[in-house]
């Protein structure tokens, strides 16, 4: 045999011997790469003999409630309107969430609220439960429990408007006062841990001399309410308001009337007259006085009463529709304080002293009668 016949020979050799080895110490049953794809990490196989732990459905872990997943990535939405008792659209105020979840449990949703728009329309995120929506609103509060899931399909939810005590405000001889400012202060031996029983304490009269306050009412119980006990009357939530109600009401030119009512009572209007007004406190400015000055003139027995005089090129002014009792008087450029008396009533005259630089002294007010 030749030497190129052996070198070919000793080749062969070894390669069938390299391939036994091989056989003889590959594992058995190791998987064998798909003809056609790469071989990838091996996935190890169960281990023989040892039962895989299954619960039953019952025992499986409950994803917490929460937003309610969606196939295209979203979660699950309220979408509707809030429509008054005879459709209308109810706009303006906001709406917050509630979930009450299998388990009973009852949470806000993140992300569940919403303004409600012009139309009335809204869209707020759901969750997997049921979802308790709230109206926080000035003149509307719901007409029904809003209870509802996430759906494809718009919601109409119907509010009604709040029950309201109304009056009227007149001038001596019954005509009506418009532009009178009322407010509504609590009655002497009221709780003073209650709260207003409207939703806003303060407003005016329109043309016809009419006002009134919205009271504050609680919505029909939903199912987050009754799950939470606070349902039943006398609930520790429950809030307490004014026992009885001193409304006041006063113009810049006539002083003020009170009448104390029960907030709770009929539906006849309130009728608040005011009387005549006392002799004006006048007065003259001068000095260096800056352009757009003015007096107010502040009750100091009712702090809620105030009135304003504009002061002339001349430097005199004169505050009307003033009643009984001392008024503090500030005399002000803008919102610069200039000058300030105490004590002053209806029919006294006070003449100020302007300086002509900042660093003056504060101006003194002398009244007399």
């Amino acid at each position: 045999m030749g030497s190129g016949e052996r070198r070919w020979s000793t080749a062969v050799a070894v390669v069938v011997a390299v391939a036994v080895v091989a056989w003889l110490v590959a594992e058995p049953g190791a998987p064998v790469p798909d003809e056609g794809t790469a071989a990838g990490p091996e996935t190890p196989s169960p281990t023989p003999n040892v039962a895989r732990s299954r619960r039953p459905p019952s025992a499986r872990p409950r994803p917490p409630a929460g937003p309610l997943p969606r196939a295209d990535g979203r979660v699950g939405v309220v979408r509707g309107r809030v429509v008054g008792p005879d459709g209308e659209p109810v706009s303006g105020g906001t709406l917050s969430a509630r979930c009450l979840d299998d388990d009973g449990e009852v949470h806000p949703i993140p992300g569940g609220n919403a303004v409600v728009g012009d139309d009335g329309a809204f869209e707020l995120l759901g969750c997997d439960g049921t979802v308790c929506i709230d109206m926080h609103h000035a003149e509307y509060v719901r007409a029904e429990p809003w209870e509802t899931r996430p759906s494809p399909r718009p919601v109409t939810l119907r509010a009604r408007p709040f029950a309201r005590l109304s009056g009227r405000v007149e001038d001596e001889d019954g005509a009506p006062v418009p532009g009178a400012r009322v407010v509504a202060l609590p009655g002497a031996g009221t709780d003073p841990h209650a709260v207003p029983p409207f939703t806003a304490v303060r407003t005016s009269t329109d043309a016809d001399g009419a006002f009134s306050f919205a009271r504050v009412e609680r919505p029909p119980c939903d199912a987050c309410d009754a799950q939470q006990g606070r349902c039943e009357e006398g609930a520790d939530d429950a809030l307490r308001t004014w026992s009885e109600v001193r409304l006041t009401a006063w113009s810049e030119d006539r002083p003020p009337a009170e009448r104390t009512v029960d907030p709770e009572g009929g539906d006849a209007p309130v009728v608040l007259r005011l009387p005549r007004p006392l002799a004006p406190i006048e007065g003259r400015v001068t000095g260096r006085l800056p352009p757009g000055s003015y007096v107010l003139a502040r009750s100091e027995a009712r702090p809620y009463e105030v009135h304003r005089a504009d002061v002339g090129p001349d430097g005199r002014f004169a505050v009307i529709g003033l009643g009984d009792g001392p008024y503090t008087l500030r005399l002000l450029a803008g919102r610069r304080e200039l000058a300030r008396r105490r004590g002053v009533t209806a029919g006294e005259r006070l003449d100020w002293s302007v300086g002509g630089s900042e660093n003056d002294e504060p101006p003194s007010g002398n009244p007399s009668k």
